[in-house]
This record gives C-alpha cells, sequence and structure tokens, in this order.
C-alpha cells in the first residue's frame, strides 16, 4: 500500500488545489435533464452524483464534494467559526477531515445511479436499499421508462435468435477470452482507491465489490472479459 503520509500529502494537495480553484455550481436533482443524461450531475444533483458518477472521476466522495459550492454558496468544508477566526484560518491550509472507511454498498456499488432504473430495481440486494422489498414496487414509484428503453426490450420474432435480423443471419459467437487486457499488481498504481490497476485482474475480478463497480456481475464475467493470463516464463 501507498504510504498513509504520501496518501495524506496528495489529498492536502488536492484539497489546496480545489480551494484555489473556482468552484463549480451545487447543482439540485432536476427530472427535465434526465431525458438526455440520465447520469449526469444536472440530473442527479451534485450529491447523489458525487457518490455515484463522480467516483469515476474524483475517486472519493469528498474531492468531488469540496470541488463544488456548498448548497448555501460556500464550499463544502467552510465553517461557521467567526471572522476574527476566519481570517486568521485563511492565511493557513485547513486539515483535512478525519474519514473512517465506508463499507456501505448502498452508497457505492448499490447506486441506482451506477446501476440505472432497471438493473437497480432487478437486484434484490440493490433495491432494498431504497427500501423496496420487490421489483414491482420499485418500478411503480418510477416515471415510465423512456421509449428508447421500451424498444431495445422488445423481443425478437418467434424462431430468430435475439441478435438474428434475418433468415440468413447468426447471432455473432462471442469470443473465448475479450479483449481488456490482463493486468499484473503494480502497487505504483494504487492512489486514492485499490482499482484494477492496483490490485492486477485476478484479485480485482475475486473481490465482489470492485468488479461489480467495474460492471462484471460475477468472477467468470470478469475473466472471460480479458485477455487470457500471461504464462510465467521460467527461469
Amino acid at each position: 500500500m501507498v504510504p498513509k503520509t504520501l496518501t495524506a500529502i496528495s489529498l492536502l494537495g488536492f484539497a489546496l488545489t480545489a480551494s484555489a480553484a473556482p468552484k463549480k455550481p451545487w447543482l439540485d436533482p432536476d427530472g427535465n435533464a434526465c431525458n438526455g443524461s440520465p447520469l449526469s450531475e444536472a440530473c442527479l444533483g451534485s450529491d447523489a452524483f458525487c457518490h455515484g458518477e463522480g467516483l469515476k472521476t474524483y475517486g472519493m466522495a469528498y474531492m468531488c464534494l469540496v470541488d463544488r459550492e456548498s448548497r448555501s454558496g460556500s464550499s463544502p468544508d467552510a465553517t461557521t467559526a467567526s471572522p476574527a477566526a476566519a481570517e486568521s484560518s485563511s492565511s493557513a491550509p485547513s486539515s483535512l477531515p478525519w474519514l473512517e472507511p465506508n463499507t456501505d454498498m448502498c452508497a457505492f456499488v448499490l447506486n441506482e445511479a451506477r446501476l440505472g432504473t432497471k438493473a437497480f430495481c432487478n437486484d434484490d440486494r440493490a433495491r432494498r436499499c431504497r427500501g423496496f422489498d420487490t421489483a414491482a414496487a420499485c418500478f411503480d414509484a418510477h416515471q415510465p421508462a423512456p421509449p428508447q428503453e421500451k424498444a431495445r426490450e422488445e423481443k425478437a420474432p418467434e424462431g430468430l435468435p435475439q441478435e438474428a435480423k434475418g433468415p440468413d443471419e447468426k447471432p455473432e459467437e462471442k469470443p473465448a477470452y475479450g479483449s481488456i487486457p490482463w493486468k499484473q499488481p503494480d502497487r505504483a498504481a494504487c492512489t486514492f482507491i485499490e482499482n484494477e490497476a492496483c490490485l492486477g485482474t485476478e484479485a480485482f475480478c475475486k473481490d465482489e465489490a470492485k468488479r461489480r463497480y467495474g460492471g462484471f456481475g460475477s468472477e467468470r464475467e470478469c475473466i472471460d472479459a480479458h485477455q487470457p493470463r500471461p504464462k510465467m516464463r521460467m527461469t
């Protein structure tokens, strides 16, 4: 693992850079913006975005939030200290907040903003994060799926595979292995999060939380999406 001191320095450097740069505006959820881009910050709002889709860019929700104005128009880490205390603290960098490990699957892996409503409602664990006991109850609480989504769900004519478009066409055969390169563990790539580049493909695919965040439902699916494991050379 990267030494804690180095990680703290990196976090502090980001916070100082973010505090010097203009803050992005805080956005509240807007259903009108969801038609064109349902995973955008304009649709989800800044809070849900930073805890979901924003993790792909920032790595940590805090990094995303500190880069935005708060709901009241100030930065998320702003305090209500007196003017004298604020003036004295402005000359010295503020300390980063102490963060405990967050293992809440509902906030990251099982987040509806990441999965999409269809997968979210069909996943037993994910929908229970929002209090839905059944898929039907979850779907009933949402707006109807857009027309293009319904069109994709229409079944092919009976007797034809889903992928085929005519009697002489055959569905494309799935290759034995995918095209994603196989990665070996590389501690130099371990920064804010332990991703595949850090852990290596084998450990990444075995970790349920991490592979689901990468879009793989099972270890087998994850392994199959990659190129074959390189053979070790005998010395």
